[in-house]
């Protein structure tokens, strides 16, 4: 008989299993993106924030990684106005710009850790 601390480490276990399967979803349609773009976005001032506070960059490295994220979040504002507008070529484009940034923006970031 299986005691109740192995199957409740079990249940635990199984459970972190599905958790982490559906963490390894890739968003699919270009609203999707654009969420997860826009997400990224949001994570990277918490983390500018968090870095100036714990005084782990200087003022002018936390002014270009903002200014950086700046430009990725205006890029997603006008993919979302041209998702409005049914034009999802371009809102692609801009997408594909706002994730470039982002990713120089982790380049950076990772830099100064």
């Amino acid at each position: 008989m299986i005691s109740l601390q192995l199957r409740s480490r079990l249940f635990l276990l199984s459970l972190l299993f599905l958790l982490g399967c559906a963490g390894m979803v890739r968003p699919i349609t270009l609203d999707q993106q654009l969420a997860t773009a826009e997400g990224q976005v949001t994570a990277g001032y918490q983390s500018v924030a968090d870095l100036a506070t714990r005084k782990r960059i200087s003022a002018e490295t936390g002014t270009g990684l903002i200014k950086t994220l700046d430009d990725a979040s205006a890029a997603l504002k006008t993919a979302r106005i041209l998702v409005g507008q049914g034009n999802a070529d371009s809102a692609r484009t801009y997408l594909k710009i706002a994730t470039d940034l982002l990713l120089k923006y982790e380049q950076t970031k990772g830099a100064v850790k």
